[in-house]
């Protein structure tokens, strides 16, 4: 006869696992769907790091007016830029089904490239003193 041993590490409801690739969309996208759920994913967490590294800079700043506004307004012109740039990525792609994913690459890239240019002009200092914040990535860095 078979005898089930028991792990103890094991959850105590049995038959009822976890699909994680249904809670993570990044997991392993096959589909187009899927791959456009992943980047928009991906954009939303790029968009809340940049929000965190400018919040940090005004930080740093805000004892200097002129250079918060001059943030602000680099910050605004860089948005519009942002907005023109990819939406020509999209009409680039506009007669197949990967243009919504090439736009959303693009809203991506940018994203964390002005991430790290907020990071390298507001936030790290001209001699050993570490950042304020950590270096952030870029991902889809062109060489």
């Amino acid at each position: 006869m078979f005898k089930f041993e028991e792990d103890p590490n094991a959850s105590s409801e049995r038959g009822c696992e976890w699909n994680t690739s249904a809670l993570d969309p990044c997991k392993d996208p096959k589909t187009t769907i899927e791959i456009n759920v992943c980047i928009s994913k991906k954009v939303e967490e790029a968009e809340k790091e940049l929000a965190k590294y400018l919040e940090e800079s005004r930080k740093r700043y805000a004892h200097e007016p002129k250079s918060i506004e001059a943030l602000n307004k680099s910050q605004e012109s860089w948005l519009h830029f942002k907005e023109d740039h990819c939406n020509a990525i999209y009409e680039m792609w506009s007669g197949g089904t990967i243009r919504g994913t090439m736009y959303s690459n693009c809203l991506l890239e940018q994203t964390q490239r002005r991430t790290h240019d907020i990071w390298q002009a507001y936030l790290t200092f001209m001699d050993s003193t570490p950042p304020i914040l950590p270096e952030p990535k870029v991902a889809h860095e062109r060489k």
